[in-house]
């Protein structure tokens, strides 16, 4: 019973989603090697020119109606069954349209920005259409699973989809060779297939009709999620416009170690991020829809100390650790670009934290506020970019990418929602601080005695992550289990 009664107190604590991202991060910084290994640099670079893109097309048109439905869902599907079926209907035939007109922004622009998508044909065409809906599915379908007690299945699809995309691009590659169209087809391929999946376990055949899409819903949706468009297209020039500079002032093979580089601290921070948000957030929006302000302020507390407690000495970690890494999951043609990757380590974190700084205003409805903090570092981003990239190299633009992360965690903490208390407790965060440094400085140590290698890495990474834990223990962070594992 105990041990029963600890699995369910992890399952709901903000770490409970966080070793499917972990292994779902494996995956993906395995996906980096072999592709690293596979595609030349200027082919990587055409990748990471064209899939952010898909992201902005997406984020522009699409990603303000799913953040909507995943913020009120869950007042709609437990209610009768008329407010749940206008509650898909609006949904799904909503985003229908909205993947259709997606579709023609996406053709348009594939003539249009030859220097993003290169030479056009038809099938590079339709893989990069494809990818487009599967990106949707795989983002908006997917994410419904968690709010209709459906996990499991979201972890099953999740993780098919990661190994799916890597094996399918492999074979792919067997067959056509170093080019693009290897990535594009398979990502598309797998990710409309476990999207299908989704939408036959949500049923939702029964529940979408016409006839029963709803004004109300919609405006609801709208009210919350329109202010999300220049959210999400700030959010896209503050994390994919420095691609678009490097490829202006050098080209694609500087683009494509850069974005390597890049990807291994981003892929890192996602697990951590995503896979702790979906942990509490689920918790977090019953209880405020529930009008439960102590538990309300609880939730974010202990998930925003959590987050730090992981993704701190993550990012220290990688900063202190980025040749190593760079050697072991880079082909060695990206490991010259290895600066890139504790620079931005640190900024994700600072992206990570900022996101919970914004839950007062998101879960408010209060969106625009997020929008001006935003707009405001993602234009210093761009415009330091522009001006000092080409003098100074892409590795500048991993400083900008951190300096604007902090001005926007620095802008949303002074204007945050002081309605939602978000309680940062300074003695936990200095006793987690020290102990994250302390933990640096062992692993640097370690490598630097025994000399570079894949074991001396592994090695440091182990005493590193036993020192710092020990540290918390020692400081009295970790003690007490029961209330480390809370439902925050």
């Amino acid at each position: 019973m105990k041990f029963l009664s600890l699995s369910k107190r992890i399952h709901n604590s903000s770490f409970g989603y966080l070793p499917v991202k972990i292994i779902e991060g494996i995956v993906g910084i395995l996906t980096l090697r072999v592709y690293t290994g596979l595609f030349s640099t200027d082919i990587y670079g055409e990748y990471q020119l064209i899939n952010p893109y898909i992201n902005i097309v997406h984020l522009l048109l699409i990603g303000w109606i799913a953040n909507a439905s995943i913020r009120y869902i869950s007042k709609y599907v437990n209610s009768d069954q008329e407010e749940r079926e206008g509650f898909f209907s609006t949904y799904f035939v909503s985003w229908f349209l909205l993947i259709i007109l997606a579709s023609l922004v996406m053709i348009v622009s594939a003539f249009l920005l030859p220097g993003v998508f290169g030479q056009m044909n038809l099938p590079l065409m339709l893989a990069i259409l494809m990818v487009l809906v599967g990106y949707s599915f795989n983002q908006n379908i997917l994410s419904l699973l968690l709010f209709v007690d459906k996990r499991g299945l979201n972890i099953i699809l999740l993780l098919t989809a990661s190994i799916g995309k890597l094996l399918l691009t492999v074979l792919i590659f067997r067959m056509i060779g170093n080019t693009v169209l290897a990535i594009l087809l398979s990502h598309g391929v797998i990710d409309i297939t476990t999207g299908l999946v989704a939408v036959r376990a949500l049923d939702v055949g029964h529940k979408v009709r016409f006839k029963s899409v709803s004004m109300e819903i919609l405006t609801t949706f709208l009210r919350y999620g329109f202010p999300l468009i220049g959210l999400t297209l700030t959010m896209a020039l503050l994390n994919f416009s420095d691609r678009y500079v490097i490829t202006y002032y050098f080209d694609k093979s500087y683009v494509g170690i850069y974005g390597a580089n890049y990807a291994l601290p981003a892929a890192i921070f996602t697990m951590i991020m995503i896979g702790m948000n979906r942990s509490y957030y689920p918790n977090l929006i019953q209880a405020y829809n529930e009008q439960e302000e102590e538990k309300v302020s609880r939730l974010l507390k202990n998930g925003t100390k959590n987050y730090i407690l992981i993704a701190l000495p993550a990012a220290v970690g990688l900063f202190v650790i980025a040749k190593p890494l760079a050697t072991l999951f880079l082909d060695h043609k990206y490991v010259g670009g290895s600066h890139v990757i504790g620079i931005i380590a640190f900024g994700m974190f600072f992206l990570g934290l900022t996101e919970y700084v914004n839950k007062g205003w998101e879960l408010k409805g209060s969106t625009f506020n997020i929008l001006q903090n935003c707009f405001i570092a993602a234009l210093f981003n761009m415009v330091m970019n522009i001006l000092f990239v080409g003098r100074y190299g892409y590795i500048f633009a991993a400083y900008t990418t951190l300096f604007a992360y902090l001005i926007y965690f620095a802008l949303s903490y002074v204007f945050r929602n002081k309605a939602i208390p978000f309680i940062l407790e300074p003695k936990v965060i200095f006793k987690i601080v020290i102990s994250a440094f302390i933990m640096g400085g062992v692993v640097k140590s370690v490598i630097f005695w025994m000399g570079y290698s894949n074991m001396s890495t592994i090695i440091g990474i182990v005493s590193g992550g036993l020192i710092y834990f020990g540290l918390l223990y020692i400081f009295g962070e970790l003690k007490n289990i029961k209330e480390f594992l809370k439902d925050g």
